[in-house]
């Protein structure tokens, strides 16, 4: 009987979670052996001395702890895979092209570097920054464009039509020094998919029909909760006549968005309020004047009217929408949001006259107010009051560049795009946009 409620108690033991400080627990293990350790026998029987059992039993309480720590190392390396970590983050040393971007803060950032110049591999190079630039992470992924999804300054989501095979994702939990892999299901392997994450756990991917999920494809929404080791199709595929979806995005675990392109002109956004077990059309407002209708159908934001995915900021939001280009000089319109995205209202008028290609996203809100944009021609537009005013100004770069992408991560600080006659640089300003820096990556 004593041996096995030592055994029980040694059991809670073995469990003192992960707040519970590690002297007191084995000072409570030590307690526990000694108390259910038999007494000393009588006359007759042998006696052990008195300072045996601590002994013993803190011999035993360092062995468990030792054996539990080396059980938790080996399921931590058992459940990632090395890539091609340096010893130390490499200082920038050259300014070249950039292939994508995407950026998180004022320190953390990734871009895709054209080596083509200097190695002549033909892919990019995803490389990874935590302090603004001035240190850069050789992640070992190669690619010709990738979907990044920033979680926090550690986890990042990557996924690439050409890295791997064609089902595969990749995860890092240390900031890009190791990636493990994430298998989309496997219907899916064959098709184009677009996946998201929300978080480490909760991710969407839409598979399509049709390569490029062009006119025409069916779409299926794929749910998993356990980081891609299970996934659940959600609902039946489903399709509109006449309406491209396009992308995917979740603000939370039940309201997600698809922007849409619609070959009769009207502006309009693809809704979930299930978690995407359903999806409805949500038509936007229309214009003064009304929707330009178009000669031909959608192809992806081609021909008729385009809305881009909306940026969430709890309940509220502001979404994007382009008119054809055969529709005076190419007219763009924002809408906000006030409940998660069910309704929209009060339009405005970007000011641009040349928005960038929807390829690259336009609009960067830093919150619901305070929103910035660049255009082809070099010029920077922010706002502080929803769209409602604007304001713009024509910052200086090195000679034959001009500004075409903007992100703001902080009140000041700004990540962006410089673009010359054939190729596009890393730039970041500190001083909203007055002046900005070019930054040196790593190179072959």
């Amino acid at each position: 009987m004593a041996e096995e409620r030592l055994k029980r108690n040694l059991d809670v033991a073995f469990d003192p979670g992960p707040d519970f400080p590690s002297d007191l627990w084995l000072s409570r293990t030590i307690g526990l052996l000694e108390r259910e350790t038999p007494a000393p026998r009588r006359r007759g029987q042998l006696h052990q001395p008195q300072w045996l059992l601590p002994v013993v039993a803190a011999s035993l309480a360092v062995a468990i702890v030792a054996a539990l720590f080396f059980a938790a190392q080996l399921r931590r390396a058992q459940s990632i895979v090395p890539a091609n970590k340096p010893p130390q983050a490499v200082a920038g040393m050259l300014a070249l092209p950039v292939l994508d971007q995407s950026f998180f803060t004022a320190n953390d950032a990734a871009v895709l570097v054209d080596q083509s110049p200097v190695s002549q591999q033909g892919l990019g190079q995803l490389e990874i920054t935590h302090d603004g630039g001035q240190t850069w992470i050789r992640t070992g992924i190669a690619a010709l464009q990738v979907r990044i999804t920033w979680l926090d300054s550690d986890h990042l989501f990557v996924a690439a039509k050409d890295l791997g095979t064609s089902n595969e994702m990749q995860m890092t939990a240390d900031g890009g020094y190791h990636w493990h892999t994430i298998k989309a299901p496997e219907p899916v392997s064959q098709q184009t998919y677009i996946p998201y994450f929300l978080n480490r756990l909760e991710g969407w991917i839409r598979s399509c029909s049709v390569p490029g999920c062009g006119q025409g494809s069916l779409s299926t929404i794929w749910h998993t909760v356990d980081s891609g080791g299970h996934w659940q199709q959600l609902g039946d595929p489903f399709s509109w006549p006449g309406v491209v979806p396009i992308d995917l995005y979740f603000a939370n675990s039940q309201h997600g968005f698809m922007g849409a392109a619609s070959a009769d002109g009207a502006g309009r956004i693809v809704v979930t309020e299930d978690g995407g077990n359903t999806w409805r059309l949500v038509d936007l407002p229309q214009p003064p004047g009304g929707w330009f209708q178009p000669d031909a159908g959608p192809t992806n934001c081609g021909g008729g009217a385009c809305t881009v995915l909306p940026h969430m900021f709890g309940t509220q939001g502001v979404v994007l929408i382009e008119e054809p280009l055969t529709h005076r000089e190419r007219d763009w319109f924002t809408y906000t949001t006030a409940d998660e995205g069910l309704t929209w209202s009060n339009l405005h008028v970007v000011p641009a006259q040349v928005p960038q290609p929807l390829e690259m996203p336009w609009q960067a809100p830093l919150d619901p107010e305070n929103w910035w944009m660049a255009d082809l021609q070099g010029t920077l537009y922010w706002t502080s009051d929803g769209g409602s005013t604007w304001h713009s100004s024509r910052p200086t770069l090195p000679a034959g560049y001009s500004l075409a992408y903007v992100k703001p991560v902080s009140a000041d600080v700004l990540w962006g795009i410089a673009r010359g006659s054939v190729d596009q640089f890393l730039v970041r300003s500190s001083d909203r946009g007055t002046t900005w820096a070019v930054i040196k990556l790593l190179g072959a």
